[in-house]
This record gives structure tokens, sequence and C-alpha cells, in this order.
């Protein structure tokens, strides 16, 4: 399935969420089901990463400040640009 495609008849799409903070993730899953999103909550990035991931769509919302590294998944930290070449500056 491309981005530009619609999901399919009964198919949901899933937004992972990864924060430390409980009521975060709580509050982000209520959020989520209340607009049809299903929802899957990891409290480290550790967790997301060892997690069993379907072909679902979907999409991840990261805590950057997570006191892990998020760069686990990708994510650069706080201030730096992931395509700009930091050995310059």
């Amino acid at each position: 399935m491309g981005p530009d495609m619609p999901l399919q008849t009964g198919e949901r799409a899933i937004v992972h969420v990864v924060d430390d903070d409980a009521p975060i993730r709580d509050a982000l899953e209520g959020l989520f089901d209340t607009v049809g999103l299903g929802s899957q909550t990891y409290a480290a990035a550790r967790d997301f990463m060892a997690a069993s991931l379907t072909d679902e769509p979907g999409c991840i919302v990261i805590d950057i400040r997570l006191p892990e590294s998020s760069e686990a998944v990708g994510v650069p930290r706080q201030g730096e640009n992931a395509n700009s070449d930091n050995s310059r500056h």
C-alpha cells in the first residue's frame, strides 16, 4: 500500500506510541481510539524495537527526550538534523 492509498474496508491504521511516561501513553491511546485509530504503546525504544510488527499501515509517535537513546528507532537527538553532516560543525 502506497502513501496515497486509502485504508481497505475493515483495515485500521495503528499508531505506535513510545513514551516512558505512563499517563502520556494512556492519554494518547485514548485519543487515538476516539478517532478510530488503533494504538500500541511502549515504555521504551527497546520495547518497540523488540515488538513483532505487522504489515498494518501506521506511524510512530515517540518522546524525543527518552532517557534511553531514541536513536535506536532512527530519531536524531534534539537539535540535530538527520540529513545534515554534523562533522562540519
